[in-house]
């Protein structure tokens, strides 16, 4: 373990890009569907990328998300490795994850636009504005922007 350390402190990780997926458990593991495959992926260096971790997560809450970081990042230098002014960390609109992230970690936090836009849209409909709102120019394009954009198209801005 002092090996995984000293190696992830002295990477220089610039930014660190974590998503929960849940569609992806099989029903039959997943009979709540509040299971998730969580995955964190490093930027460090001269731009090189890899996968750091991959988590089944039983659920979305705080305390899960609090445990697997302290557990599973902070024994890799988490905290050293991402402590420094220069790191990034990007995550969709999980309450959650985003405290749990502030909780232990020292880093600049940022939130994916695709996420940011697509939470609007879900308000919008949960007040069945969907149709009113379409009348208005600004909406209408924001609600076309969001239909063709990509999460993938997101990420890139933020290296």
């Amino acid at each position: 373990m002092m090996l995984w350390n000293e190696v992830f402190s002295t990477l220089q990780l610039r930014t660190v890009v974590a998503d929960g997926r849940f569609k992806q458990i099989p029903p039959e593991l997943n009979p709540t569907r509040t299971s998730q495959l969580y995955t964190i992926i490093v930027d460090f260096n001269a731009g090189h990328t890899f996968p750091l971790l991959y988590a089944f997560l039983p659920d979305g809450r705080e305390e899960t998300y609090y445990n697997m970081f302290r557990t599973q990042i902070e024994p890799l230098g988490g905290v050293a490795a991402t402590g420094a002014d220069h790191c990034n960390f990007l995550t969709d609109f999980e309450l959650p994850a985003i405290n749990s992230i502030r909780a232990i970690m020292d880093v600049n936090y940022h939130a994916c636009l695709f996420h940011y836009m697509q939470c609007i849209l879900r308000n919008r409909d949960s007040h069945q504005l969907r149709r009113e709102c379409s009348k208005t120019a600004a909406v209408a394009v924001l609600q076309k922007a969001t239909s063709t954009a990509s999460a993938c198209d997101a990420v890139p801005r933020y290296f």
